[in-house]
């Protein structure tokens, strides 16, 4: 599945947007922050995420919506990962925690785990999907049980 960013104000106020699908059928806007958090999505830096069918944006036809918390999941996995594979994650090369902060120069600069507590020069960069964690398990079993169900409702109708 193709992603791509159309525009990006990442630098004055944090929000992305793009287009996700081979023929650009969805569109996307994200508020994209430099480090994870457990307002991201899996800990992501994506901390808000509305995907529509079409070419604007809306709350009142989207088909996935995370505002510090999904609220809306009717869209197949591939169509989220594919926009947050657009966006890595720094991560701790030693556990692989999101939860890093970097240090002043006054206490030696680099970087330091909130998890492990180890230091290190620069983090490496992860790509979180909407599915599975770090350590695999399954992101959000509810979320994904709700989403099944409606596709198979409205595959009745």
């Amino acid at each position: 599945m193709n992603a791509k960013i159309t525009k990006d104000r990442r630098k004055e106020t944090g929000w992305v947007k793009g287009t996700v699908g081979k023929y650009d059928e969805c569109t996307f806007e994200a508020k994209v922050y430099s480090l994870g958090s457990s307002y991201g999505i899996s800990d992501s830096v994506v901390s808000k995420l509305t995907i529509t069918p079409g070419p604007k944006a809306t709350l009142a036809n989207c088909i996935f919506n995370h505002d510090r918390g999904l609220d809306i999941y009717e869209c197949p996995m591939a169509v989220v990962d594919a926009v947050l594979a657009l966006f890595p994650t720094p991560v701790c090369p030693d556990c692989g925690s999101v939860f890093i902060t970097e240090r002043s120069e006054i206490d030696g600069g680099g970087w330091v785990c909130d998890e492990c507590q180890g230091t290190f020069d620069k983090p490496e960069q992860a790509t979180k999907t909407i599915g599975f964690h770090a350590d695999g398990s399954y992101a959000d079993d509810a979320a994904e049980a709700q989403r099944q169900e409606r596709m198979a409702y409205s595959e009745q109708a």
